[in-house]
């Protein structure tokens, strides 16, 4: 998939480009809300090829680094999104153990 946007090179900050590792954490127990600023999910085999094939395309000069950090900051909120998701499943399922 081809990461779609519009912006321009001035747009760009630095802060757009780095890639965080790690793993966001999971509740321990059933019914916790889910942190604010929670972070994203480990990065899995295939947004890894993605930040690859991204990297390649960049030094090869076939994408802009607008792209680049377009497709970087959307890989970011995705996984961030996957963590609040997976947050929610697993408060809830701790929820319903606890409740039986």
């Amino acid at each position: 998939m081809q990461c779609q946007g519009r912006f321009g090179e001035d747009d760009i900050i630095s802060s757009d480009l780095p890639i965080p590792l790690g793993d966001a954490p999971v509740p321990v127990a059933g019914g916790q809300p889910c942190p604010r600023r929670i972070g994203a999910i480990r990065l899995t085999i295939a947004e890894t090829a993605r930040i690859e094939r991204l990297a390649r395309q960049y030094a090869a000069g076939l994408i802009t680094r607008a792209r680049l950090a377009f497709c970087l900051r959307w890989s970011r909120w995705r996984r961030r999104h996957q963590a609040r998701a997976r947050w929610r499943h697993y408060s809830t399922r701790l929820l319903a153990a606890a409740a039986t």
